[in-house]
Formats: C-alpha cells, structure tokens, sequence
C-alpha cells in the first residue's frame, strides 16, 4: 500500500512541477545603455569592488589573481 501511495504521490508532483525557466531573471537591457554601466571596459572598477567585499569579509577569497 505505501509503495502505491508513493508512486502515486511522484507521479503527481512529477506532473504538477514546473521548472522556472518560462523567464530569464535579467531585465531587458538595450546595449547603449549596457554601454553606460560604470564597469564596461572598465577593470578598475571591478577590481576596486573586488577590494570592497575582501575588506567586509576580512579575506581574499574573491581574488582571482594577483595584482
């Protein structure tokens, strides 16, 4: 009996579950105003908020290379 009920209970939610993919989380963005963002082409910037987190987290685990 619980072997039944189980199978029955997969089957439902396997048919009832949905992934999230009907939607991508970015919003739209046109590409002049991608252009615009204060880290496009700009590494210093990057690497500046880079610091920032290995200050607030006290280590340098988000570095990636030397520098």
């Amino acid at each position: 009996m619980k072997k039944t009920y189980f199978i029955f209970l997969y089957l439902f939610l396997a048919t009832f579950a949905k992934a999230q993919t009907n939607y991508c989380g970015t919003s739209e963005i046109d590409s002049t105003l991608f252009v615009q963002m204060p880290y496009y082409g700009n590494n210093a910037y990057l690497y500046t908020l880079i610091d920032s987190l290995e200050q607030n987290r006290g280590g340098g685990k988000y570095r990636t290379r030397k520098s």
